[in-house]
């Protein structure tokens, strides 16, 4: 009698550490699979920190430059109303900003290229994390496939008008550049778009590198 009560509090037992399975995160819409958790970013030493930042500094102002250079000139050839300088806004105190060297030649444009860089930037870290699998818009896809076609469209819109930026202000400059094949200004817009998106890989693996 004590050895068939304690085999069926064994099985009971059993049957209780089996219920823990619904613990863990599960998505219906994609037959019952496991969600893969997060990866928790591990606290890295001060010297590679400051490494990263380095790194980060030299290759985000570089790509910066890029577009502060190339993708203004091409808002200002595609929109007239961005050659408006700073200084001529009706705003108090901007007026001052003509007496000044360099600072009288910013325009709309700067500002909105400015915009576009860091919405580029946002945009190519998004999906990279979503490719990895950490986001939440990929794994819910086909529970929630409209809030996935959006996103896909509002990221995909915003790298084609970056990249349309950026060819515009290529194209449209004098001298001996339009002399140049047609497909260079092509390559030349692929290779700022690359270089966005490696420096975006490149801070997301250091992120997640040795996670928990």
């Amino acid at each position: 009698m004590r050895e068939e009560e304690r085999d069926i509090g064994i099985r009971s037992y059993g049957d209780e550490i089996d219920g823990f399975d619904d613990a863990l995160p599960i998505d219906e819409a994609m037959n019952g699979r496991v969600i893969a958790p997060r990866p928790i970013p591990k606290i890295k030493p001060l010297g590679q920190n400051l490494r990263q930042l380095a790194m980060n500094l030299v290759i985000g102002s570089i790509l910066y430059l890029l577009c502060l250079a190339v993708a203004a000139h091409g808002l200002r050839r595609m929109v007239d109303v961005l050659q408006t300088n700073v200084h001529e806004l009706p705003l108090p105190g901007v007026e001052k900003m003509a007496e000044y060297q360099g600072f009288s030649d910013l325009d709309l444009a700067h500002f909105a290229s400015t915009l576009l860089f860091v919405a580029a930037c946002i945009t190519w870290s998004r999906l990279i994390s979503e490719a990895k699998g950490y986001g939440t818009v990929v794994q819910e896809r086909r529970k929630r496939p409209f809030v996935f076609v959006l996103y896909l469209t509002i990221a995909l819109i915003l790298i084609a008008v970056d990249a349309l930026v950026f060819y515009a202000g290529l194209a449209s400059q004098g001298g001996s550049w339009n002399e140049t094949p047609w497909y260079v200004p092509v390559g030349c817009t692929m290779l700022y778009l690359a270089g966005i998106a490696g420096w975006e890989v490149f801070k997301h693996d250091f992120q997640y590198s040795d996670s928990v």
